[in-house]
């Protein structure tokens, strides 16, 4: 957000018999604050011909040094813009001079300006940490989740290898009375020729092993 200069003053000087063509009125803007609380103002003007010069002043007419300054020329016209920091309220001049020609804007700079554009840079930097914060805090949660949607995975497929592997190491059941059904056979025996511990009922299905016999 900016803010344009609140007075323009024109002041322009005897005509001069070489060429000279005067630019537009300087326009100043507030560019924000740094750290050490210090109001940004840059000053721009352009359409001059030839190159002329801008200085900032105070209110009592001292002349302040500025911070950057930058001349373009675009075809035949100059563009000048310059910047300065100032800590204190009060009126501030941007001049720019060619020969006998002046152009001249005031901006008046108050202690609720410091002040508000104090806080919204203390507000953007608490919003920049936040954000940063809040920015790794949402890194390590993705991380965090993705571990373990991985680790779930790899359970799931540990469980189904292991399933297949017991799968296929499974014997079948077999019934002990199949086996036995299986493997009865019929036995014929001779009353002369058998053991005389073998005994058998009167149904004769069955032999018994009779170890009391004599």
């Amino acid at each position: 957000m900016k803010f344009i200069c609140l007075t323009l003053l024109i002041i322009s000087g005897a005509a001069d018999s070489r060429s000279v063509v005067v630019g537009s009125p300087p326009v100043i803007t507030v560019d924000g604050v740094d750290r050490s609380g210090g109001l940004h103002l840059q000053c721009e003007s352009e359409g001059w011909y030839p190159e002329p010069d801008l200085e900032w002043l105070d209110s009592e007419g001292v002349r302040l040094s500025s911070e950057t300054t930058e001349t373009h020329r675009n075809t035949d016209r100059f563009i000048v813009k310059h910047t300065i920091i100032v800590y204190h309220s009060g009126k501030i001049h941007c001049r720019v001079k060619l020969r006998h020609h002046m152009l001249e804007t005031l901006i008046i700079s108050s202690s609720s300006m410091f002040n508000l554009w104090r806080t919204a840079a203390i507000l953007f930097s608490v919003i920049v940490v936040i954000s940063g914060f809040a920015g790794i805090l949402l890194t390590v949660f993705l991380h965090k989740y993705r571990e373990h949607n991985q680790l779930q995975t790899e359970k799931r497929r540990i469980k189904h290898e292991l399933d297949k592997l017991l799968q296929s190491q499974k014997i079948p059941k077999v019934m002990i009375t199949d086996l036995e059904t299986d493997m009865a056979v019929n036995v014929t025996l001779d009353a002369d020729s058998a053991n005389s511990c073998l005994t058998g009922p009167e149904d004769k299905e069955e032999v018994i092993n009779d170890r009391t016999a004599p």
